[in-house]
């Protein structure tokens, strides 16, 4: 047997043995294809996610959240102290 025929004989045999695991009955079949648009779908749903968040870096909110968070916060506190600062200033010039 040559080496090519050897090499048909191999693929053959897996050829086989996939049909006889997955095809063999219509009721497996349509299982594995179900199973398999899922995982296709999975698959391409997170390589695009990624693909997105690579090209986006630094323009979605889960990267900015923190930023804007912290900005926000100094903001309210200076609000704060203005607004005691000006009551404080409000109550001296009244007494």
């Amino acid at each position: 047997m040559s080496a090519s025929r050897a090499q048909y004989a191999g693929f053959a045999a897996v050829r086989n043995s996939v049909y006889n695991l997955f095809m063999r009955r219509s009721s497996v079949f349509a299982i594995v294809i179900v199973a398999l648009g899922y995982a296709g779908s999975e698959a391409m749903n997170n390589s695009v996610e990624r693909a997105w968040e690579r090209y986006n870096k630094g323009k979605l909110w889960k990267h900015l959240e923190a930023e804007v968070r912290a900005k926000q916060a100094q903001e309210a506190a200076a609000a704060v102290a203005a607004a005691t600062a000006s009551d404080s200033e409000t109550a001296q010039t009244a007494d």
